[in-house]
């Protein structure tokens, strides 16, 4: 090196340094956030019935365990968002008849109305299952939206997840809710 180009390498090496100790700092945060925001969640089983295996992100709580002697139920939560667990270890009837008897029974007394589309065909758990979307107003008066998906075991435990989320959130957690009920375990 001449002595122009040694002088004023020596001038910006600490420049050069501190941006370098900046940017290794701040990329390393980055990754380090990441690693931990995708910690995996841990698996929520209910009544020996069913597993759910939760993204990272959700979390259960334990509080809402509840039993009234033909089902289990359980809640997952990530934010203003949840997911009704419900176990049936003996459902005795098929998807559909399951989803159309939650829909009247558990939905008609969570709202003061609601609406619901048609089942479609879903996956459970590699079983199949349906899917149905609701809008409602909840007796608090607040607009919420969901979907209720459902399966039914071969040797008759049904599966329903319920997951719903404020008027307009449901997008931002779709893929989980079709995660949860693809790689739920039934059974």
């Amino acid at each position: 090196m001449s002595g122009g180009a040694s002088s004023a390498w020596r001038r910006s090496a600490p420049a050069l340094a501190v941006v370098g100790v900046i940017l290794l700092l701040t990329i390393g945060g980055r990754v380090a956030a990441t690693l931990a925001g995708e910690a995996a969640a841990p698996n929520v089983g209910v009544d020996g019935v069913a597993v759910v295996h939760p993204p990272a992100g959700w979390s259960e709580n334990v509080e809402a365990r509840a039993s009234d002697g033909s089902s289990e139920r359980t809640v997952i939560a990530k934010g203003n968002a949840a997911v009704v667990v419900t176990a049936i270890p003996d459902a005795r009837t098929a998807a559909p008849t399951l989803a159309e008897l939650y829909l009247g029974d558990v939905l008609g007394d969570r709202f003061l109305r609601y609406a619901t589309t048609r089942p479609v065909p879903a996956v459970v758990g590699g079983l199949p299952g349906v899917r149905v979307t609701y809008v409602g107003e909840t007796l608090q008066g607040a607009a919420v939206e969901g979907v209720v998906t459902v399966a039914v075991s071969p040797d008759g435990a049904g599966l329903v997840l319920d997951g719903f989320a404020p008027e307009g959130f449901l997008a931002a957690i779709a893929s989980d809710l079709r995660d949860m009920a693809e790689g739920a375990e039934i059974g």
